[in-house]
């Protein structure tokens, strides 16, 4: 159990600081799941500067900031109409009836 003077001492100490924001560095997988987005759309995205440049692992090896990626992503516009839950589509036999033309 505790002592008296061990909670005193507890409560004298300062808490800890929290550790600082680390910023994680996504490989092309990760960003490729994040955004959507192919290896080619990525890269040309960097090369016409509308998309984060990637950080220089080794002389083989590169990865973003995910930092940059979550800020790239809150860019993006809204979709512009969003898709309502009662138009479901129609059902193959309804497709059908409708778009079958009687031949004469």
């Amino acid at each position: 159990m505790y002592s008296s003077t061990d909670i005193r001492d507890a409560q004298d100490t300062a808490a800890q600081p929290l550790r600082p924001y680390r910023d994680r560095l996504l490989r092309l997988a990760d960003v490729k799941h994040m955004t959507g987005l192919g290896r080619s759309s990525i890269y040309a995205g960097i090369q016409a500067k509308s998309f984060p440049a990637a950080v220089n692992l080794t002389a083989h090896a590169v990865a973003w900031r995910e930092s940059d990626i979550d800020a790239w992503i809150a860019d993006r516009p809204a979709a512009a109409t969003p898709v309502e839950p009662s138009q479901a589509p129609k059902s193959k036999a309804q497709r059908s009836s409708v778009t079958k033309r009687s031949r004469p």
